[in-house]
């Protein structure tokens, strides 16, 4: 279930859904070696890095997200943090499955 859950959170970064402080003209994912990043999302300026996790999120996965985000040259690109989980807490950058229910629901 994780790598669908990886592709939808792929899918609502790219459609805009997941706001970012930029509209990326690239969404993708990164891994070299035994380095994983789950979501890349770039445009001239900036780059995303994300995890996306279907269970719980901790500290930990940021820190090593950023470490992981390290080993992509991307340049003087801005870059931002993100975790998608279904729950966490004590995480800087965490957007649960709460907040993502409120981020796709129609509005009207």
């Amino acid at each position: 279930m994780g790598l669908v859950f990886e592709e939808l959170v792929r899918q609502l970064i790219a459609s805009r859904a997941i706001p970012l402080p930029f509209k990326p003209t690239y969404v993708g994912q990164w891994w070299k070696g035994g380095a994983q990043i789950d979501v890349v999302a770039l445009d001239q300026h900036n780059a995303l890095f994300a995890e996306v996790k279907w269970g719980r999120a901790t500290s930990q996965d940021l820190t090593k997200l950023i470490e992981n985000s390290q080993k992509v040259d991307v340049g003087g690109m801005r870059r931002h943090y993100l975790v998608v989980a279904r729950e966490g807490s004590g995480v800087d950058w965490l957007i649960d499955f709460e907040e993502l229910d409120k981020l796709t629901k129609p509005s009207g």
